[in-house]
């Protein structure tokens, strides 16, 4: 029943519903209702003739507001492909007899645009697909950066209010490639792919010289079938081969800013961590393109690469801690992390109370992560001392409507990645 209420086609607006109207003699109002009846008659100004149609037998033949009450069952029996309805009560229990009369959502019937808010604030609570995300925390009991449930991959629906972990692990982002996902455990420097079913397929071990190297960011080319990860204690970003035998590696940090980072060379100066590869360029986030973020000089942004001759183009600067590039319909989406907003290049800015990182979006809606905020002290140095939400979860975002919804991970503390597994 949800499904039907999720039809978008049924929300329209005034003017889409005038245009509806535009050839048509006739229409049926669904329902007599004290309160939708007069505000859809005062903005419905349709010269033909208007009925009102309800169930209920015991006012069949008298008149509301000078229309004459009908028998809906009577009019459904006998409608023709031309019959158009104007739901005007809540249409949980309307539209199945629509439905079984053989009525199309849009072309058939819609709802009073009186409702449509409320209209399109239900499709949002009923939204059903799940939501993979990825969690780096520690067993609370060993770390600061710990929770109750520790790490891992979990899957969350927003439709049940729930999440619940399928892989045990400390995972930073997480991929999804044509043979299967993909996700960094970053402590144990491996790479562990699984299924749909979050059945282990395999587990690869990165090999590293730096026994304190931690990889962050994880991306794949497809076509060449390669891997691109971040070492974030070097500054690198690695090349793998299908089987992660490493191939080859792109230095981030431009030669004239080495020298005066010497210090910090082998330990990462840039905090590289996310990746997103997209018509063949690769897309990188960073804390510092100077590689001066450990001097707190945050002058973080995305910056495109090119995977042959490793020429860079910075596309987002001036970012405070950013993370998840992200690409949707060749648009180019990052996170301002610490500063709390989504930004894309086509000057998008919606703005939220709290540490973000993770990003998911489809045609209708975005998904963000929030992890709890942990250095408050940062963010009010650069921010005005606004009321910063501390929950994790998850955002899930209606722009069009200026309205969203959020998943809380109470048993989580720092949610990396997300990946919404349908309805893309």
């Amino acid at each position: 029943m949800k499904d039907h209420i999720n039809n978008k086609n049924i929300w329209i607006s005034w003017t889409e519903l005038k245009s509806k109207l535009k050839g048509k003699n006739e229409i049926f109002l669904f329902g007599k209702s004290q309160n939708l009846i007069p505000k859809t008659l005062k903005k419905l100004k349709f010269s033909g003739k208007i009925s009102i149609i309800d169930n209920n037998k015991d006012i069949e033949g008298s008149s509301y507001f000078d229309l004459k009450i009908l028998d809906a069952k009577k009019i459904l029996k006998n409608n023709s492909k031309n019959i158009f309805i104007i739901i005007c009560v809540e249409p949980y229990s309307i539209i199945p007899q629509l439905l079984e009369n053989n009525l199309i959502p849009g072309n058939n019937y819609v709802c009073t645009p009186a409702i449509e808010h409320w209209g399109k604030l239900q499709m949002l609570k009923n939204f059903t697909s799940d939501i993979i995300f990825t969690s780096s925390d520690f067993n609370y009991k060993k770390s600061l950066k710990g929770s109750k449930s520790g790490g891992g991959i979990f899957l969350a629906n927003f439709q049940n209010n729930s999440y619940e972990k399928k892989i045990a692990g400390q995972f930073r982002q997480i991929i999804k490639t044509s043979s299967g996902y993909y996700a960094i455990n970053f402590v144990k420097k491996e790479i562990v792919k699984f299924n749909n079913n979050f059945k282990i397929l395999n587990k690869f071990k990165i090999f590293q010289k730096n026994k304190n190297t931690k990889y962050c960011g994880l991306t794949y080319d497809e076509k060449n079938q390669v891997f691109y990860m971040v070492n974030t204690t070097s500054d690198f970003i690695e090349i793998f081969d299908r089987k992660f035998k490493k191939l080859d590696e792109i230095c981030f940090l431009e030669k004239k800013y080495r020298k005066k980072n010497l210090y910090y060379f082998n330990e990462g100066v840039c905090h590289l961590n996310d990746l997103v590869f997209s018509d063949n360029k690769l897309y990188v986030s960073y804390f510092s393109l100077t590689g001066r973020w450990r001097d707190n000089l945050f002058d973080g942004g995305l910056c495109e690469i090119d995977p042959v001759t490793h020429k860079k183009k910075i596309k987002f600067k001036n970012l405070y801690q950013p993370h998840s590039p992200h690409v949707y319909n060749n648009d180019f989406y990052i996170l301002d992390s610490m500063r709390g907003i989504l930004l894309n290049n086509k000057g998008l800015k919606i703005k939220f109370n709290g540490f973000i990182r993770g990003v998911d979006i489809n045609k209708d809606y975005f998904f963000i992560g929030q992890s709890e905020s942990m250095y408050l002290n940062q963010r009010f140095s650069r921010i005005n001392k606004e009321i910063t939400n501390c929950n994790s979860g998850i955002y899930c975002i209606d722009k069009s409507n200026n309205c969203s919804r959020f998943l809380s991970t109470p048993d989580v503390m720092n949610i990396h990645s997300l990946h919404l597994t349908k309805n893309k």
